[in-house]
């Protein structure tokens, strides 16, 4: 294993780029949308959220996420409330922008939520992810083969800008989804393969992604028929759980199965996949499962399934940058067991992640709570590129 002077320096170095960032980002109306709604159930004692919300905001074109996420941040939230005293204000101030206006950028939330508490709301709104990336980088540690391997799982991790941008900077909870999909792969290389599903169904219900992956890993290490059914019955056995415990059954189903978030809400197509990605997307999960048929000869190793199923699920369903932190833990692996092919992969998302992530919101602007005004004006990259090429052409490519 690592000496724990490499893994103190290492995690100084990491901790040391979060701390700089958590306070001091805001993007928009992501963190306060995540804990706006279990900060509601804590005051109002209600925890019919999904009723809640639609019946507060009937025209709001988004539903609220899947019903494990709720009551992940409803149980840090409740822990760190007594250290943040205006966040009743704070939180009345975001509704009314959020919710009745339906509008604003980065800079008009910064500007409307100026609290003396502001910086440490946003250090505590996120804090509970550390909690899930240290346990992401301990598994990366463990899943890796040899010791020289284990110390660049955690050397990349550590200082994996997907992280540093998507979780501590915008404030999303890709980070939850990312820790379920590593521990079901990790359940899969530990010869735990119902527990490995039921991680997947976990996953599921803080983001719906990981549900897409099911089938395809069921089919492909299932030997038999019962096999695969059992898989997916595990799969599920979270969903049923959850449903089983909550106060509200019918409405979970109704506003979170049946809306399935924003996409059935704002997009008439398949869950917001129109029809040629929707082709492309089936065609390449066939030939994956497919493929992976013969994983008995060591032709499609079960890493594989993972990165290849999720790159097809960003490349037609979402292209942002922050989805691609799901891959990223995968991608060090492979990086570190095929270092070709691994690097290229890395280089084109490198690429793809700064060029669709190039908006000012996204980069120094997400620095608004500091100064509005100031952080919202820079130039971004694509400033400085367009003065030698033709930038239009790179955003088509890719």
């Amino acid at each position: 294993m690592l000496s724990w002077r490499f893994v103190l320096r290492w995690t100084c170095l990491g901790l040391f780029f979060r701390f700089l960032i958590m306070p001091f980002t805001l993007h928009t109306i992501d963190i306060f949308f995540v804990h706006y709604f279990p900060f509601t159930a804590i005051e109002q004692n209600r925890f019919d959220i999904y009723q809640y919300f639609q019946s507060k905001f009937p025209e709001y074109p988004y539903s609220y996420y899947p019903p494990l996420t709720f009551y992940i941040t409803l149980i840090f939230q409740k822990l760190l409330q007594p250290a943040l005293p205006t966040l009743a204000s704070l939180m009345a101030r975001f509704e009314n922008l959020a919710f009745y206006h339906q509008g604003g950028s980065t800079v008009h939330f910064a500007s409307l939520l100026q609290d003396p508490y502001l910086f440490r709301t946003l250090f505590l709104f996120k804090a509970h992810y550390l909690l899930f990336d240290a346990a992401i980088a301990w598994m990366l540690v463990c899943l890796a083969d040899k010791p020289a391997h284990k110390a660049w799982a955690y050397r990349l991790w550590m200082v994996n800008p997907l992280v540093l941008h998507t979780s501590y900077g915008v404030g999303q909870i890709d980070l939850l989804v990312t820790f379920f999909l590593v521990l079901s792969f990790f359940m899969f290389e530990r010869r735990y393969p119902k527990i490995g599903m039921a991680m997947l169904g976990a996953g599921g219900l803080v983001k719906l992604a990981p549900f897409y992956l099911a089938p395809g890993i069921a089919f492909s290490i299932g030997e038999k028929l019962r096999r695969k059914i059992i898989l997916m019955i595990s799969c599920l056995v979270p969903v049923a759980v959850l449903l089983f415990f909550s106060k509200d059954a019918r409405v979970v189903l109704e506003s979170w199965v049946v809306l399935a978030g924003a996409y059935w809400k704002i997009n008439p197509s398949v869950m917001g996949i129109s029809k040629l990605p929707l082709i492309f997307l089936l065609i390449g999960y066939g030939v994956v499962v497919f493929l992976a048929f013969s994983r008995k000869k060591k032709t499609m190793p079960l890493l594989s399934i993972f990165s290849l199923l999720l790159l097809l699920l960003w490349v037609t369903v979402s292209t942002r940058p922050r989805h691609l932190l799901w891959i990223s833990p995968f991608l060090i692996l492979e990086l570190l067991r095929r270092p070709l092919i691994g690097a290229w992969l890395l280089t084109l998302l490198a690429a793809i992640w700064e060029l669709h992530g190039a908006g000012i919101t996204y980069r120094l602007g997400l620095l608004a709570p500091v100064d509005p005004t100031f952080f919202t004006s820079l130039p971004i990259l694509d400033s400085f590129l367009s003065v030698a090429m033709d930038i239009r052409w790179v955003h088509r490519v890719c």
